[in-house]
């Protein structure tokens, strides 16, 4: 989180603020005074100043999130200063203070900043603002690693009152959609503690935890969940844990914004997470129904290996569906007819279907190690549901004997990039031989590697993105062999989603690569 507090400058300044774009978690809000500056709306906020002859206060520098309701009282009585804040950003891709300057120009211009804003903030913290460039844009957030679609799976849930909290409220805690809902389907007391226990895909070191849409129903037998807890641990579902965050909620001001918890001073690795809730922040009667958004969680994950359990038939209610794996690869069928297929990354299937009617289906699944198949599913658009099911000794009624393929015409999930990068991850080269082997035996076609991003970040930076990473792809299949030209990329960026970007599960189906051929 970045406060800047920017006096009067001799030749004033023009800010522009970024209008709200449809799914995105990015907000920036402007404060001015109207007498003194200009404020012009476009799509993405950057800031002008054509001389900045002013005292610079950073109050505060956070790397990521929150702007609560104390500090929207302080910045409220700072006019006629201009307060502007970002939200959900880190400080590393804030805008250059300098927006036409050429690169003399621009380097004047940052060195006058940098002369201003020495008297009160730290160099560290300066060093930040300037590494963000005369062109900075808009990049998107780091991975949650807290959700179903990242592949954590809810293994338990206890509590002190039988709030009936079921597997279906544990997992939207951790389906990436910042809304509220009711976590307990049946009321409580605000000295009743709920726990729900998750399985991470891999060991994993948290830097972050937060708490999004803090809102409160008016109703006085609703309320939000006020106290949270998260604690790990790295040998079981059982512990022992240790307290990883903590935190006290308050209800945020508007929408849009997320509140960080108190980070533990030691953070080890760990592979359960327990999510402790208890109280309410206005709790007025004594039966009491408690909500919930989700538990967002950025830190470093170990390398998880492509699952091998995809190999089977699951049955239970509202779920029919057969797979058959090779590698990283997964074709199969579901609702007895309908044809699927998808890719693995680490131990997640996400997979695309439809049936003969052309009504489309999406999934994200995950088989567990005791034959069960958890999982989400889309159908015709509509939202994520919970697909569950059991191992079944069944004969397959709709696989074909075909071995698993990839290919023209497929898409493509689990090749993995570094963060905000287009260096391709080691784990992603079982994917690649895959796509290699398939494209390889397809004779002379001409080959597209089409990249596509979900919507955080800014249009122009998702495109630019895509297009080095689907060039990336280019380059990892030539260098297995194929020839350089039968083949070229294309970055496409958020332009054509196949699901919603309201949540991880539809935000992770659109991260992907689709191989088209002609010829």
């Amino acid at each position: 989180m970045v406060f800047l507090w920017v006096a009067h400058t001799r030749n004033g300044f023009l800010a522009k603020k970024r209008s709200l774009k449809k799914n995105k978690g990015i907000e920036h809000h402007a404060r001015y005074n109207a007498a003194n500056q200009s404020v012009n709306s476009t799509r993405r906020a950057v800031i002008r100043m054509d001389a900045l002859e002013a005292a610079i206060q950073l109050v505060a520098v956070r790397p990521h999130h929150l702007v609560s309701g104390a500090h929207k009282s302080w910045m409220a009585g700072s006019s006629p200063a201009m307060a502007i804040i970002l939200k959900r950003r880190p400080i590393a891709h804030l805008p250059s203070p300098c927006l036409n300057c050429g690169q003399n120009g621009g380097r004047t211009m940052l060195t006058r900043f940098a002369a201003a804003a020495t008297a009160f903030a730290s160099t560290t913290a300066l060093s930040a603002l300037l590494l963000s460039g005369a062109s900075a844009q808009e990049a998107p957030e780091p991975i949650d690693l807290m959700t179903f679609a990242q592949g954590v799976l809810s293994v338990s849930i206890s509590a002190s009152a039988d709030f009936r909290t079921v597997m279906e409220q544990a997992i939207k805690a951790i389906d990436g959609n910042p809304g509220k809902y009711v976590m307990t389907p049946r009321f409580g007391g605000p000295s009743d503690t709920l726990e729900i226990t998750y399985a991470l895909p891999a060991p994993t070191r948290f830097e972050r935890f937060a708490v999004p849409g803090i809102a409160e129903t008016p109703s006085p037998s609703q309320t939000f969940f006020r106290q949270v807890e998260i604690l790990g641990s790295a040998e079981s579902a059982d512990g022992p844990f240790v307290t990883l965050a903590t935190g006290t909620l308050e209800e945020h001001a508007e929408r849009g914004l997320v509140t960080d918890l108190t980070m533990g001073a030691d953070q080890p690795d760990v592979q359960w997470v327990r999510l402790r809730l208890s109280d309410g922040l206005d709790v007025q009667v004594e039966n009491t129904f408690f909500e919930f958004s989700e538990i967002i969680g950025n830190g470093i994950q170990a390398v998880s290996e492509p699952s091998t359990l995809f190999d089977g038939v699951w049955e239970g209610r509202g779920v029919d569906i057969e797979l058959a794996q090779e590698g990283a690869t997964v074709t199969g069928c579901y609702d007895t007819r309908s044809r699927l297929a998808g890719t693995v990354d680490g131990r997640v299937l996400r997979a695309l279907g439809a049936d003969d009617a052309g009504i489309p289906s999406q999934f994200i699944l995950i088989a567990a190690e005791d034959g069960s198949l958890r999982g989400l599913r889309s159908s015709n658009g509509g939202p994520f549901r919970p697909y569950d099911g059991e191992s079944s000794a069944a004969t397959p009624v709709c696989l074909t004997p075909d071995v698993p393929t990839l290919g023209c015409g497929d898409t493509v999930y689990g090749i993995g990039f570094d963060f905000d990068s287009d260096a391709i991850r080691p784990e992603s080269d079982t994917v690649l031989d895959d796509l290699y082997a398939g494209l390889a035996s397809n004779g002379e076609a001409q080959i597209q590697i089409i990249g596509h991003s979900s919507s955080e970040g800014a249009d122009d930076y998702n495109r630019d993105l895509s297009q080095r990473r689907a060039a990336s792809v280019v380059a990892a299949l030539v260098a297995r062999g194929l020839e350089a030209g039968r083949i070229a990329a294309v970055g496409k960026g958020e332009d054509e989603p196949i699901a919603s970007n309201d949540d991880e599960a539809g935000r992770s189906l659109n991260r992907r690569v689709e191989i088209s051929c002609a010829g």
